[in-house]
């Protein structure tokens, strides 16, 4: 029951083909198949924006060398294999200012199946490209630029993709 739970959230935030179809993913409602499936974890808050995520322990940090910093990688966490991986990026979008340019944005860096979705009560626009084993969220920021929360998996493994989307719903604002 909880695998089939997990494929319906990753299926509602990645695959769905449902025109207009809106996900509202809320963390409580999911935490227990994540931690079922991924083991325990913790959450973890950017400086830089009050948004915090849930990371699995099987995950390090990995500390963004000048390269990564210069393209706006806040945060890198991958398995040992580095198989498995989640990134945070400050996008400088030239003034994104609406949801259907965000999902323009994601679009045109390769991104399909590109949903509007509600998580944790933050508007994002999801997406995923299964060839290369990635699933993203996308949040607008107030000063019109884009905050990418990205992840890749191994797609030659049915969990590895479930746990990405049930990261990607992790996504909430720090909690005061």
């Amino acid at each position: 029951m909880k695998k089939l739970f997990a494929l319906l959230l990753a299926l509602c935030l990645c695959f769905s083909a449902v025109a207009g179809f809106a996900a509202d993913i809320n963390w409580a409602d999911v935490e227990e198949t994540a931690v079922g499936l991924a083991g325990e974890g913790q959450f973890y808050a950017l400086n830089a924006f009050p948004l915090m995520y849930w990371v699995p322990n099987t995950m390090t940090y990995a500390e963004p060398d000048d390269s990564m910093l210069e393209i706006g990688i806040l945060a890198y966490y991958q398995t040992e294999d580095e198989a498995k991986w989640i990134c945070v990026q400050y996008v400088d979008a030239e003034g994104v200012a609406t949801i259907d340019m965000l999902n323009t944005v994601l679009a045109d860096a390769g991104y399909g199946d590109i949903e509007t979705a509600t998580v944790n009560g933050l508007t994002a626009v999801t997406g995923s490209n299964e060839t290369d084993g990635l699933v993203a969220a996308a949040f607008l920021t107030d000063d019109g630029n884009v905050l990418v929360f990205s992840f890749g998996y191994d797609t030659a493994d049915e969990t590895s993709a479930q746990v990405a989307a049930l990261i990607c719903a992790s996504i909430q604002a720090v909690q005061q």
